[in-house]
């Protein structure tokens, strides 16, 4: 006889399994059907794990010819409404929009979405590792040549299980790149913004760069009600990279008083691509009705002081370790033979002695902002050791440390004639000039060759200097310089700092030998960068005249005899030869392991669910090397690298090319080693450390793939 509170139990326990069957746990809603659409939930994940918050999708798919309308619809038009009070462990959810289309009837415009469209949602749960139950209401209008209302009902159960990609991830991380952002995170650059009133109308100027052609710029505006904004004026140059839009806006009577202080919301967008940003009519007007004025680099974020202190830390500490790359060795070895003969030398000269040279590195980085400032002024792309990439600078550094090195070498101890020598001569150690030109020249070559290297936050000092307006350069590149000079400056406060280093002798003049070697060694690579310039031709050229000069000093030497007109002409000739005979490069056979950089075929290769990795690299740039050599040449990332979905994309900078500077600007960054990872799970691109270590790129790598 079954006792009856067993049989309950048994009961209990059918009803509950029965409830549990309901729910229909998956990560991919059921269609609800509802006139000319039909919408449902999906999930990027299987289960809720120990995630606390959870990435949706509500998706819409519209019969042809039917449309629904975006967060701001318009001259007409119903946003979707969605109710989610009958969902369960839910604690908020967001929702984002993509770019929207403009659709035009009987003159009247509307933004909005045909055919399809995801909304990427991020739901908070109540509690982790607890299941999902979504439930929503949704009200929305949908509309051809009539206006239909709608209302769905769609649900989404996600137990608690594993909280692995789900099938519909990749859909929903793809309409997700389509959610307007930032300007430089989309491929945009906003050049200005002005803006005009008189007589209850306005008109909103905006000036707009892009790193690939604009297919069809448009603009919506989101601000208070009663306005009434006409289609845009849009003016696209030859090249497709410059967009000039021109928006009137009608202001009612009632609402002038208060229009200047309201908040607007700007949306421009190209095709799938759009960013946004907010603006006040009174930020940008000028005091005058009628007149206009440029928006503020700042209109986005406004910078508070505790911002600023982060920068100018960062910038200082990114200065500093420039001292610690191999590019800076060859000036820091000058430095150190000059600091050992002022072993006995009077606190006074030794401080004088290292101020010069700070005085050098900061002038000569507040040179480099200014230059930075005007190639920005006239549109230029500027970018940290762009003049690596001109070859009459490299020969000029090559004749410069050619004669360094030769005067290491004991090889001459008089001023040659041209500038040039003299120049060389004082900063290794020549005694004709004034010390303050001396050691003033050591700190200017200390910063020349430490443009090609990027160190550790010195990426992150320079994206936020080159974004933004010439002040904040000037600033920005001030505490760089600092920061570069701080060795400098401590031995100057504290000059019994080279008094601890041993006293000189004989083993100074072999110190010397070795660091003239060293310069020889560092002219070779500046002959091996300006080889990707010139082609082997005009290489040739300039490293014969290299020997030349170093034969004719050495033989002066020797022979005892003076020796200028021919030193002189031979390094004119070494600036002037070599681009008389220059030829662009043919690429070798042995770069075709990486495609050639190509940003439309970044976003092809993802859709077909490849990983790309892009490396932006130049020949000049030292630490790019090191990051090849240590990293991206080792078994581990080259095994990955060989796999059949990855794509690697190699950018060159060695030469000049806007597209280059251009797609550094989108991420922010104007200097390189840059390497970034694109795949579904980071379609917008993930970018990695200036100095790579293999863990990091193998954490990109697989994240990629986790989907």
């Amino acid at each position: 006889m079954i006792q009856i509170p067993r049989l309950l139990s048994l009961l209990s326990v059918l009803l509950l399994l029965c409830g549990t069957g309901s729910l229909a746990w998956s990560s991919t809603g059921e269609w609800f059907q509802d006139h000319e659409a039909r919408v449902r939930l999906v999930s990027t994940t299987t289960g809720t794990g120990d995630l606390q918050e959870i990435g949706l999708g509500l998706e819409f798919e519209m019969n042809p010819g039917w449309k629904i309308y975006w967060r701001s619809p318009g001259d007409a038009g119903i946003p979707p409404e969605i109710d989610w009070s009958g969902s369960e462990n839910l604690a908020s959810i967001e929702q984002q929009w993509p770019v929207p289309s403009r659709f035009s009837a009987f003159g009247i415009d509307t933004f909005g979405y045909g055919k399809e469209v995801v909304f990427p949602l991020t739901a908070t749960l109540k509690n982790k590792k607890q299941p999902l139950q979504l439930n929503a209401s949704i009200n929305y209008l949908i509309c051809d040549d009539i206006c239909v209302p709608g209302l769905a009902k769609v649900s989404l159960n996600l137990d608690d299980g594993p909280s692995k990609a789900s099938d519909q991830s990749q859909r929903i991380n793809l309409f997700e790149s389509l959610v307007p952002q930032s300007a430089s995170h989309q491929g945009f650059e906003l050049q200005r913004l002005s803006s005009t009133s008189a007589d209850n109308k306005h008109e909103l100027r905006i000036e707009v760069a892009s790193l690939t052609p604009f297919i069809g710029p448009d603009l919506a505006i989101e601000g208070p009600d009663g306005l009434f904004y006409a289609r845009p004026t849009v003016e696209v140059s030859e090249d497709g990279l410059t967009a000039s839009l021109v928006q009137p806006i009608e202001i009612p009577g009632y609402l002038d008083q208060k229009f200047e202080d309201s908040q607007f919301t700007l949306t421009l967008f190209d095709g799938q691509r759009g960013f946004e940003v907010s603006y006040k009519p009174g930020d940008v007007l000028a005091n005058q009705t009628g007149a206009s004025a440029s928006l503020p680099t700042s209109v986005e974020r406004e910078i508070g002081f505790d911002v600023w202190l982060y920068i100018l830390g960062i910038a200082l500490l990114g200065g500093f370790i420039l001292n610690l790359m191999p590019c800076v060795l060859p000036v820091l070895s000058i430095k150190l033979i000059s600091a050992l003969g002022h072993g006995e030398s009077s606190s006074a000269t030794i401080r004088l002695s290292f101020l010069y040279t700070a005085v050098g590195i900061v002038a000569s980085f507040l040179l480099l902002a200014v230059g930075a400032i005007a190639l920005k002024v006239l549109g230029h792309s500027v970018g940290w050791g762009m003049q690596f990439q001109q070859p009459l600078f490299l020969l000029v550094m090559i004749t410069v440390i050619t004669v360094f090195a030769a005067n290491m070498l004991g090889w001459f101890e008089i001023t040659l004639p041209s500038f040039l020598g003299g120049w060389a001569s004082n900063a290794g150690g020549g005694e004709t000039n004034s010390a303050f030109v001396k050691n003033f020249s050591t700190g200017v070559l200390a910063t020349l060759l430490a443009t090609p290297c990027s160190a550790p936050f010195l990426g992150t000092a320079l994206a936020f200097a080159l974004s933004r307006g010439a002040t904040e350069i000037l600033l920005i590149f001030l505490f760089l310089g600092l920061g570069m000079a701080l060795p400098y400056i401590l031995v100057m406060v504290a000059p019994s700092l080279v008094k601890l280093m041993p006293k000189p002798g004989k083993w100074m003049s072999v110190l010397k030998v070795v660091m003239g070697f060293a310069l020889l060694a560092t002219v070779a690579w500046l002959l091996w960068i300006l080889s990707a310039q010139i082609g082997q031709a005009a290489l040739l050229i300039a490293t014969s005249i290299v020997v030349l000069i170093l034969g004719v000093l050495w033989l002066a030497k020797v022979k005892n005899r003076s020796m200028k007109f021919t030193a002189t002409a031979l390094m004119i000739a070494l600036l002037a030869l070599p681009m008389i005979f220059a030829q662009k490069p043919v690429a070798t056979a042995s770069e075709t392991e990486w495609v050639a950089f190509n940003p439309q075929m970044i976003q092809q290769e993802v859709s077909r669910g490849k990983i790309v990795f892009v490396d932006v690299t130049a020949d000049w740039c030292l630490t790019c090397k090191v990051n090849k050599k240590v990293v991206l040449e080792s078994s581990e990332i080259l095994d990955q690298f060989s796999q059949d979905d990855i794509i690697t994309m190699k950018a060159d900078w060695t030469n000049p090319d806007p597209a280059i500077a251009d797609y550094l600007a989108s991420f922010g960054r104007y200097g390189i080693p840059f390497n970034v990872v694109y795949s579904a799970t980071f379609p917008k691109g993930q970018p990695l450390p200036e100095l790579l270590t293999k863990t990091a790129v193998m954490k990109a790598i697989n994240d990629g793939r986790s989907l």
